[in-house]
């Protein structure tokens, strides 16, 4: 009750800034957001940014597709920069928390997915792919292949290329062996 009223205070005197400030050092999401939609875009995304960060666990699909809305892009899924890591409201700096163990995803990688592709964002294609990036290393070539196609990325046609991303669905490049024991005629 006394963090509404200093809330309302501050806005009586138009100290908005200020009032957005309180709101999200008192835990009044719903009046920093509403807030923040009145300020400028910058204001609303760090504040969103702030928002899923504190009150979603890492890895959560509805975290990541607040992240999302609010601008986060690639950087989404990165252990070292996850959602929070954006610039605060007021221009500086914020907080960035301690990735979580086991990375960012975990084990919910198709959930984050499944919400990213029933809730689509600009440039979710490009984070499809990073999501796929990521996967191939944790989860193996077929996870990061079913990312790599729902971002319609293209098959690549480049043998002695390390870095192709699809070549052969569910073969890994980095296996040994991945197609010594796969003969042309098999292939086709």
């Amino acid at each position: 009750l006394a963090a509404t009223a200093r809330l309302e205070a501050l806005l009586l005197v138009g100290e908005r800034d200020a009032a957005c400030e309180h709101a999200m050092a008192s835990g009044l999401w719903a009046d920093a957001l509403l807030l923040s939609s009145h300020m400028d875009a910058d204001t609303w995304r760090a504040v969103m940014v702030q928002f899923a960060s504190q009150n979603l666990a890492a890895g959560s699909p509805l975290r990541t597709l607040y992240s999302l809305f609010a601008g986060a892009g690639t950087a989404v899924f990165d252990d070292d920069a996850p959602p929070a890591a954006a610039p605060d409201w007021r221009g500086g700096a914020a907080a960035t928390p301690a990735a979580a163990p086991g990375g960012v995803l975990g084990a919910r990688w198709r959930s984050n997915l499944a919400m990213m592709l029933a809730n689509p964002t600009a440039g979710d294609t490009e984070v499809i792919a990073r999501l796929g990036d990521q996967l191939k290393a944790s989860h193996g070539a077929v996870a990061a292949h079913c990312c790599y196609m729902l971002a319609e990325l293209p098959l690549e046609i480049a043998p002695d290329a390390t870095s192709a991303r699809l070549e052969l669905l569910g073969a890994d490049r980095r296996a040994p062996g991945h197609l010594g024991a796969i003969s042309l005629r098999a292939l086709q």
